[in-house]
């Protein structure tokens, strides 16, 4: 019994972690430049990792250190997208505090900003076997 607890406590802090760093950076900035600006403490990935993340798009990403996981910022310079990857995380965890924090975020007070889900899918990879996407 006390390997699920510790095991349900690992899932929430991977939540949290990755939760605060989305609200820190895509949520926090109402420009893609002064979000970009927040990320320059990282070094931005090489080029040739960062295609891996920004799905066709041309853009920066950034490895963000956590100790609860694996996180990846990207931002695509054609479209007015940022975002988050994680890996190696309790999905279900971190889906459902996503889902909570932009819902009930206050983003949806600005101007000029919409908060819409505008895909939610799965797909199998090689390298890295289900991954699974919210924007």
């Amino acid at each position: 019994m006390a390997d699920d607890v510790s095991l349900a406590s690992e899932g929430r802090n991977q939540a949290e972690s990755f939760a605060s760093i989305y609200a820190t950076t895509c949520l926090r900035h109402p420009t893609l430049m002064s979000c970009a600006s927040s990320c320059s403490p990282f070094p931005p990935l090489p080029p040739e990792k960062a295609v891996r993340f920004l799905v066709r798009h041309p853009g920066q990403a950034w490895p963000v250190p956590d100790r609860h996981s694996i996180h990846v910022q990207t931002l695509q310079n054609d479209t007015i997208f940022c975002a988050v990857h994680g890996r190696r995380m309790d999905t279900k965890a971190v889906k459902e505090l996503f889902i909570h924090l932009v819902a009930n975020s206050d983003v949806q007070a600005r101007p000029k900003v919409e908060v819409m889900q505008v895909t939610r899918e799965q797909r199998q990879t090689e390298s890295n076997g289900v991954v699974e996407t919210i924007a």
